[in-house]
Parts: C-alpha cells; sequence; structure tokens
C-alpha cells in the first residue's frame, strides 16, 4: 500500500471543481492502489501488514484508505444526487472492495468507540463524529442516486448495504450520549419519495427491531433524546419529524399501521411542538416555523388516519393543542412564515376530528379550556372564528342530542340513535 503522502499527491492530480471527472479519478485511484490488495472475504482483512501496522486513532484503519475513501465521500455528498450516469460503471466495479473495506472500518469504528464510551473527551467525540459521516455521506448517496440502473443493482446484489443503514439508525436512537448524532436520519430524507427503496429501508428497520411498534418507539426516542441534547441538531431534528409525516401520509409505507395508532407518536409530536415554541428552541426562525408546520402536519395526518382517531384526539388536546396553535400562530407571524399555513392546518384538524361518531363530552370538556385564552381574544377575527367554530358548532350538536334524548324519553314511540355519549 502507497503512502499517506502519496495517496495525497495522487488524489491532487485532478480538479476537484470537475465533479464528475474528480469521482472518477478518486475511483481509478482505488482500483490501482486498494482493490489489488482487498482480499475477497471480510474476515481475511485484518491478516493484511497494512491493518496489523496502523495504531492509535486509525488503529486497525489503515490511513490512505481511509483518506482516500473519506474524499470519495465528501464528493458523493456535495454532489446531493447529481453525479452523472457516466460515473458509475466504473464505481460499480470498485465497489465489492469498497464494501469489504467499509465493513472492516466500520467495525473498527464502533470498537474503538465503544471502548471510549465512558471516557471519551469533546475532541475524541468530534472525531468519532467525523469518521461516522464518511460511511452516511456514502449510503446517502446511494438512496439519492437509486434511480440510476447500476446503484439500482448494486443495491439488488448487496442487501447488506440496507442492513448496515438501519443498524445505524437504530444505534443512534437506543445511543444516550449521542457519540454519531443522528446523521442517519439523512437515509430517511432520501428515501421518503415511495420507492423500493423507501419500502426495503424501512423494512430493514422493523426486521432489526423485531417488529413495527419497537421501530416506532426508536423513531420517537430519536426526537426526544435530540431535544434534551445540549446542542440539539435542528437540521436532524427537522428531518426525524418529517420522517413521521412521510410515513403515516404513505399507506404502502410499512411502519404507517403502527405509527398511525401510536399514542407514543401523539405525544411525541406534541412535545416537539411544545419544544420548538420556547426560548430553548434555538433554531433560525426558518428551521423553527418549518419544525411548526411539520408537527402540525403530522398530527393533522394521525389524527385523520388512525384506527384511533378518539384516542389521538383526546391525547393531542390533553397536551394543549389549543394553547399550542394559539401560540404558535404570533411566532409564525413575526418570523418569515405563512400564519395562514398554522391556521389552516388548525382549522383542518378541528374540523376533520369531530365527525358524528368521535363526538364526546369529554372532548368539549378538554376544549374548553383552551377557549378562555387572553391569547385567543387577540386574534383578528377570521382567525379567532376558525379556531373556535368548531368547539360552538360541537357544543351545539351536544346540545342537541340532548334535547333529542330528552325527547326519546318522554316518547316511547320515537327511536332515536345517538352518536356520543348525552345523558
Amino acid at each position: 500500500l502507497i503512502s499517506i503522502g502519496e495517496m495525497k499527491i495522487y488524489v491532487g492530480m485532478s480538479d476537484p471543481n470537475f465533479r464528475d471527472r474528480y469521482f472518477q479519478h478518486l475511483v481509478l485511484g482505488w482500483m490501482k492502489f486498494v482493490a489489488p490488495l482487498t482480499p475477497s472475504k471480510l474476515e481475511d482483512v485484518p491478516r493484511l501488514k497494512c491493518v496489523q501496522d496502523a495504531t492509535g486513532p486509525f488503529e486497525r484503519i489503515p490511513e490512505p484508505i481511509w483518506f482516500l475513501l473519506g474524499i470519495t465521500s465528501e464528493i458523493a455528498r456535495q454532489a446531493q444526487g447529481q453525479l452523472s450516469g457516466s460515473v458509475f460503471p466504473p464505481f460499480s466495479k470498485a465497489w465489492p472492495t469498497i464494501w469489504i473495506w467499509m465493513r472492516h472500518i466500520y467495525r473498527a469504528h464502533q470498537d474503538r468507540a465503544d471502548r471510549l464510551r465512558q471516557t471519551m473527551d469533546a475532541a475524541q467525540k468530534d472525531q468519532l463524529a467525523g469518521r461516522y459521516a464518511v460511511f452516511t455521506s456514502i449510503l446517502r448517496s446511494f438512496t439519492e442516486h437509486a434511480n440510476q440502473p447500476v446503484i439500482l443493482k448494486i443495491l439488488s446484489d448487496y442487501p447488506e448495504i440496507f442492513g448496515m443503514m438501519a443498524d445505524m439508525w437504530i444505534e443512534e436512537a437506543k445511543d444516550e450520549i449521542m457519540v454519531h448524532g443522528f446523521q442517519a436520519g439523512v437515509f430517511t430524507a432520501a428515501v421518503v419519495p415511495s420507492g423500493p427503496s423507501e419500502q426495503r429501508f424501512v423494512a430493514q428497520i422493523i426486521l432489526a427491531c423485531g417488529g413495527a411498534e419497537e421501530a416506532v418507539n426508536l423513531a420517537c426516542q430519536r426526537i426526544e433524546h435530540n431535544t434534551k441534547e445540549a446542542k440539539e441538531d435542528y437540521n436532524a431534528h427537522i428531518v426525524d419529524l418529517h420522517f413521521f409525516t412521510a410515513s403515516m401520509s404513505n399507506a404502502k409505507c410499512p411502519i404507517a399501521p403502527a405509527m398511525l395508532a401510536s399514542s407514543r407518536v401523539a405525544r411525541t409530536l406534541m412535545c416537539a411542538w411544545a419544544h420548538a415554541t420556547t426560548k430553548l428552541f434555538l433554531a433560525p426562525v426558518k428551521i423553527r416555523d418549518a419544525c411548526l408546520a411539520i408537527c402540525m402536519s403530522s398530527i393533522s395526518v394521525l389524527v385523520e388516519r388512525s384506527p384511533r382517531a378518539y384516542e389521538m384526539l383526546r391525547d393531542v388536546l390533553h397536551h394543549n393543542f389549543i394553547p399550542l396553535c394559539l401560540h404558535s400562530i404570533p411566532l409564525v407571524r413575526s418570523g418569515c412564515g405563512e400564519p395562514e399555513k398554522i391556521i389552516g392546518e388548525a382549522h383542518g384538524v378541528l374540523l376533520g376530528i369531530l365527525p358524528p361518531a368521535t363526538v364526546h363530552r369529554e372532548i368539549l370538556s378538554i376544549m374548553q379550556r383552551s377557549m378562555t385564552s387572553p391569547m385567543l381574544k387577540d386574534l383578528p377575527k377570521d382567525q379567532h372564528d376558525v379556531l373556535t367554530k368548531p368547539y360552538h358548532n360541537l357544543w351545539h350538536t351536544i346540545q342537541h342530542r340532548r334535547n333529542a334524548y330528552k325527547e326519546h324519553r318522554q316518547d316511547r314511540s320515537r327511536c332515536v340513535l345517538l352518536c356520543g355519549n348525552a345523558k
């Protein structure tokens, strides 16, 4: 294996401003310097002298190979799905050996992270997170270029790719000290357009978790852990929230039924919404507005499509749905967002969750507590009416049913069907 200095000289022989040509140059370097010494089996890699000689932070990871892999991943990340089709045939030839090294390095990386878990300092944590980003960049590039026939074939021939992606996503959710942050959330963002990649990735998560319910719990856990982090990753937060909306809106998504039936999803979304309205949420206004909109959209979809609509409605109202609407409107109005969108979503939720089959006095009671809020009185009349009209309609519906029931008791010849809880 050539030295790290020689590898840097080779990498510098092409201009990175010409992205496709530069990417091909890196792949050619891999085929020239790394592929010939790579064994055909993963378990034989530790026997290589270059692996045994690697020590310190690069223990079991030859630095020249890691450098080349890192540069390649950075170009793939910058491309954002825009690499031309001409770069993929050479890449497909290099992929078998790239995959062997990725799995070896990932295993060595995880071993080092586990050893340092209880004692690592900030510098070591940043180093581990930076190394981990190489894996996420390469794997995300697969999902971003999944429309390329060559990439589709690689994904078909190497199902373990989705296994590694799922493992990263799950481990991030379980890791309470968040060594790697929440970088694997980008996999859900890249594969959300409902296609085969999305189905395979989500199905692999469910398989690795042992069931869709546990996968949903981990999706909620990602949100909960991130909001508790001292340095919250707001971009990852938005991505993980969007996963709920995209999954619940897609009837073909294998995790959708479990999400729509989960009370924890309702609580997590409401807590994320509440968090976004506090001073602790330090993201730029644009991200805050996006977070508010995603939470509202997700709650709307959840209440509309859940087979347990009544329980979801009750949970949402118990977690201050209407007060949060009132708090969010001036926040969005003061920023760069569109308050009409928040109002429209709120109106849709309030109308959609009050059909006769779910009308119940308990719901009226929960809503009533929000109707006395001073914030409600300060709204413009059109926005005030949007939030109060469903409540008044519900009140009149229940009053009408109460009167109908009284008439029924007085006139035994009549038959009244009551959809609700009238006494």
